[in-house]
């Protein structure tokens, strides 16, 4: 596993900015695997810069356990220090993804319709949930309540908070420009759905006290809501759930 660790983190080193990107670009790709007489669809939320070959085992993990899967890869700039940009980023993917599981739940009669969010994805994944008109349930693996917080206090942040601090940015100026990514504001969406949430114990990049609020706030209003935490950090964590 250290190996596979290694790996991962290699990718997650000093992203690059792109002033020629524009929100359209936010979904780098989108494919979408059928399993033959299942009634079941997943829709798959990833990480930030989450490797290819983690996605593609994911998906091979969710088809053998008997659902089709549409699994989406994020282009890195979704998050950057153009905090209107990524509004918009967030927003297109919200649209997207929203369009594309009602025409496969119309055209292939899914009867069922589970969201996963990893990480990051979490917070695409409660925008998404409130455009769709019908889904089953929720797992959110190493999510935070508010992302402007994660990407705060985030160690894997860092270079973004310095960026967007040197813009004239506090953190309580990102708290309210990015109030609609808060996963904690989406959660009446969520309240009547089963909601399983993975956290990290030793995560430094979406701090486990993030995470544990958000069990915390969805569990007040939805009992049907579980949580089991990790004794590994963030990528550890990730990496076990996709075995």
């Amino acid at each position: 596993m250290l190996d596979a660790i290694s790996a991962i983190e290699s990718q997650l080193k000093k992203p690059e900015f792109d002033s020629k990107y524009s929100a359209d670009q936010a979904i780098t790709s989108v494919q979408f695997s059928e399993i033959s007489d299942t009634s079941l669809l997943t829709v798959v939320f990833p990480a930030w810069h989450m490797p290819a070959k983690l996605t593609a085992r994911l998906q091979q993990q969710l088809m053998r356990q008997g659902s089709s899967v549409l699994m989406y890869n994020f282009n890195p700039l979704i998050l950057e220090d153009d905090i209107i940009k990524v509004k918009s980023s967030f927003e297109f993917i919200a649209l997207a993804v929203a369009e594309d599981v009602s025409a496969l739940v119309s055209h292939y009669h899914f009867k069922t319709v589970n969201l996963l969010g990893i990480s990051v994805g979490g917070v695409a994944l409660c925008i998404v949930a409130e455009k769709l008109p019908k889904f089953h349930s929720v797992t959110m693996l190493a999510p935070g309540n508010d992302l402007a917080a994660a990407l705060w206090a985030g160690w894997r942040t860092r270079r973004l908070r310095n960026s967007i601090r040197a813009r004239g940015y506090r953190l309580a100026d990102l708290e309210k420009e990015w109030a609609d990514l808060a996963p904690q504001n989406h959660i009446q969406t969520l309240k009547t759905h089963p909601v399983q949430i993975i956290l990290a114990r030793k995560d430094h990049f979406i701090p486990y006290s993030l995470g544990r609020e958000l069990y915390k706030e969805l569990k007040s209003v939805n009992p049907n809501t579980t949580c089991t935490t990790s004794r590994f950090g963030h990528v550890a964590t990730i990496l076990r759930y996709v075995h």
